[in-house]
């Protein structure tokens, strides 16, 4: 059974642009981006999660870039399908810290606060990363 301990994040880089000038309702565009390297013997994983939210109608009026890592233990990966199933654990323990910082950013700006939602990930689309963390 594959399980995984997150052991620390650390917030990499933030990139939030607020030029709205007026008040409006914007629609926003939610994309992400996470990958996860394993260490050699798959005991340990780094997660890199990238989180974006922009304004779909003009990005450089309002947009938010997190930069999440994680550090994790790793137990029962071995096979390609165990490291998909770690995959989506990682993203379910990671997820969050992008998500309130993201909330904060935009609720100190002034704004209401967003809260980014969840993807849902499927096992088939996860592709394996062959390098080390």
């Amino acid at each position: 059974m594959v399980q995984i301990n997150l052991i620390r994040q650390q917030l990499k880089t933030v990139e939030f642009v607020c030029n709205i000038a007026q008040s409006k309702q914007l629609q926003i565009d939610n994309n992400f981006s996470f990958r996860v390297g394993y260490a050699k013997n798959n005991t340990q994983c780094r997660a890199h999660l990238q989180q974006f939210a922009a304004s779909k109608e003009n990005p450089d009026e309002f947009h938010v870039t997190v930069d999440v890592f994680g550090y994790f233990n790793c137990s029962g990966v071995v096979t390609e399908e165990d490291k998909k199933v770690a995959h989506i654990q990682a993203y379910q323990m990671l997820f969050p810290y992008a998500q309130v910082m993201i909330s904060y950013l935009t609720s100190n700006a002034g704004l209401p606060a967003f809260v980014v939602p969840r993807a849902v990930m499927n096992p088939n689309n996860i592709r394996v990363e062959k390098d080390d963390p």
